[in-house]
């Protein structure tokens, strides 16, 4: 079986130029950058309902933030995904990833749950870390998860990590670790209501979990808190449709990341790694997970196929940049030249040693076309690209594959020609070539016949 998805991080659809040092970056004012980001967000939402008309599995989005240079952008996927969500039927939405260290666990919690709840229980959840230090120093000092302290950033990671698990799986919780301590252990709370709530639906010994003693009277000045009443836990609402949580998956670069996802019961998302490198990954993945018990949220066995299995949603993924150029369709000369702008972007970040080994050794289209990172050309091109990292790495497991059509300087509807051409054209051979598809059901919560009812009846009266 073969899942497939599309992966989108929001280039900017401008023009690009070389600058005097060579490297690739927008012809275009700073307006002008605000405005392709206006569009880019448009047009991000369009590609996720247009991915679902057209028989894609997934739709992948990255949080990226004040990235004027033009290379991504993706400030909110979850609002994004929010709006496709309304708008879909079948599609599943992940975030490749949310920067959790850029976030109150809680707040990131809530919002996902209500997305889980909107789309009828259509949510991945990809977490990270956080690389770039413009983004993390600015979202993240205010929780201590700074970029400079690597090891306090991890275990702020973490301890997020186990309080967005607590807030999904308990109906009312407590969490005291060394960020976050859930609910404050001076928080006054003797609420009347709250009492009485517990009281008929707890009972008196539920009152005393979540409320303090409040020495006999529970009620409330109206302008302050009973001083001696605190509270002691507080409940998340609402919480995710899907049980017991949505499931989880963490972008792969180091062998420690890799470790990481294995323990937490995560899945893997491994990009821009070569076929032998990613076989390798996979390996280690699942010795992993085999050393730390087989973890699954959905504790449904103890053993998955050394891949990806769809049965029980569990393994290691990849994706690649995709562009078709054949007669009518496709602009490999524009698309190439989006992909330098790209690695201009990330080889100061290290990335380069992805492709080439050597952090100081830049990645270039022709390195990436070579080791199939990017599949560009005809077709057949394509197919056989993609099948080769099925045979290659994926052997007799489920295959699930990410295309990545955009790159800085195509628009909209450039990408939208490349989504429809490969659902046209290559995704039925590759459904075919790989045992089919996954079913997934029509889950979406259908708001809008409610809404267009309710209007037509108040104008009737």
């Amino acid at each position: 079986m073969i899942e497939v998805g599309i992966f989108t991080t929001g280039g900017a659809d401008v023009p690009f130029e070389t600058s005097r040092s060579g490297i690739r970056i927008p012809a275009a004012s700073i307006e002008e950058i605000n405005a392709a980001a206006q569009r880019v967000t448009n047009g991000q939402i369009r590609q996720g309902v247009i991915a679902d008309r057209m028989g894609f599995d997934y739709f992948w989005m990255s949080e990226h933030h004040f990235i004027f240079e033009g290379s991504e952008l993706s400030p909110n996927p979850i609002q994004s995904q929010t709006a496709i969500a309304a708008l879909t039927k079948r599609i599943r939405l992940a975030q490749a990833a949310n920067i959790l260290t850029w976030w109150h666990p809680l707040r990131l919690a809530e919002q996902l749950a209500i997305l889980d709840t909107i789309s009828g229980g259509r949510l991945d959840v990809g977490l990270g870390r956080g690389y770039q230090p413009r983004e993390t120093e600015t979202f993240g000092y205010s929780y201590g998860s700074s970029h400079g302290d690597q090891e306090r950033n991890r275990a702020y990671f973490e301890e997020a990590i186990d309080l967005i698990r607590k807030a999904w799986t308990e109906p009312s919780f407590s969490f005291h670790g060394d960020f976050f301590s859930v609910p404050t252990k001076y928080t006054p709370w003797g609420h009347p209501v709250t009492a009485a709530y517990w009281d008929a639906h707890g009972g008196n010994e539920r009152v005393n979990e979540v409320m303090g003693p409040a020495d006999g009277d529970i009620s409330i000045d109206p302008m302050r808190m009973d001083p001696n009443g605190l509270m002691r836990q507080i409940s998340l609402l609402p919480r995710p449709v899907q049980q017991p949580h949505p499931p989880l998956w963490q972008l792969m670069v180091s062998p420690r990341s890799l470790d990481n996802a294995a323990r937490n019961g995560f899945n893997g998302y491994s990009n821009l790694v070569p076929n032998g490198a990613l076989r390798k990954q996979i390996d280690s993945y699942i010795a992993s997970c085999e050393r730390f018990g087989w973890p699954d949220a959905r504790g449904d066995g103890d053993a998955f196929k050394p891949g990806w299995d769809s049965a029980r949603h569990r393994g290691l993924i990849t994706g690649r940049w995709i562009h078709v150029d054949e007669p009518g369709v496709g602009n490999a000369k524009k698309f190439r030249a989006g992909l330098e702008a790209v690695w201009d972007w990330y080889h100061p970040f290290g990335f380069s040693a992805l492709v080439t080994g050597d952090p100081t050794v830049p990645a270039t289209t022709d390195l990436l076309e070579q080791g199939d990172l990017a599949l560009v050309g005809s077709k057949d091109r394509v197919i056989e690209g993609i099948m080769r990292i099925k045979e290659e790495v994926y052997g007799d497991s489920d295959f699930f594959f990410n295309c990545q059509f955009e790159a800085p300087g195509l628009t909209s509807s450039e990408n939208e020609e490349q989504i429809q051409y490969f659902a046209e054209e290559i995704l039925p051979v590759l459904r075919r070539e790989c045992g089919g598809g996954p079913d997934l059901p029509q889950t979406t919560v259908d708001l809008i016949p409610e809404v267009v009812a309710a209007v037509e009846a108040a104008a009737a009266s």
